[in-house]
């Protein structure tokens, strides 16, 4: 509007086209405040909520586990009918990632990235994780994870989530074949990780446009 005694006249917007205004101003300052990043735990698989109760105690279990920001879950996965253009990563939403019993949620803090950035930092994090590389053990949900957290500026995943991963990779490493199948340990891991029998929920039309 016109100025008018140092101020801006607006007695010609409608009070329509005022109320949009102000909606659209309120969601680019809800987009640009710290947003909250949470970690979702699941107990992996559908058999393993015994098992765990039993290792948590112990600082370990085995588990899955994605990042929910801006009302998006993110995780990764290994190849999938419903694996997309080459990337492991996928979305579903938050706290029902199919083929896993969610079990928990921890709060990692708040990002200062906003909601288009993070969008674009999805894009780039598709492109470098690809469905080919997920390796139960060395290159999992929890090294996605991770790397999410890092670019985000956010803590990390806690310790006893992670640490089964890290005893395996370890053990690999080191030669010790007591759980392997034809010589290779992360074959037997891999097959019951975000594998092939993953299943990624549809999305509505407006998570869609996250993606």
């Amino acid at each position: 509007g016109a100025a008018v005694g140092g101020t801006f006249c607006i007695t010609e917007v409608g009070d329509e086209a005022w109320q949009d205004l102000l909606t659209a101003r309120a969601r680019i300052q809800r987009e640009r405040a710290p947003e909250p990043v949470l970690l979702n735990i699941y107990n992996l698989g559908k058999s393993t909520r015994l098992l765990n109760r039993i290792l948590r105690p112990l600082g370990s279990g085995v588990f899955h586990c994605g990042i929910q920001v801006f009302g998006m879950e993110w995780a990764f996965g290994g190849p999938s009918p419903y694996a997309r253009g080459g990337t492991g990563v996928f979305a579903c939403h938050p706290m029902q990632c199919q083929n896993h019993v969610y079990s928990e949620t921890v709060e990692l803090g708040k990002t200062l990235v906003p909601f288009v950035d993070c969008g674009s930092l999805i894009a780039i994090l598709k492109l470098e994780w690809r469905v080919d590389d997920y390796n139960a053990v060395r290159n999992n949900c929890i090294d996605f994870v991770e790397e999410l957290c890092s670019r985000l500026g956010v803590a990390g995943v806690p310790d006893w989530v992670k640490q089964l991963p890290k005893t395996a990779n370890a053990l690999i490493r080191s030669g010790d074949t007591v759980c392997c199948v034809n010589g290779d340990a992360s074959q037997r891991i891999s097959r019951s990780c975000c594998g092939s029998s993953m299943q990624r929920p549809a999305l509505t039309s407006k998570e869609a446009e996250f993606v």
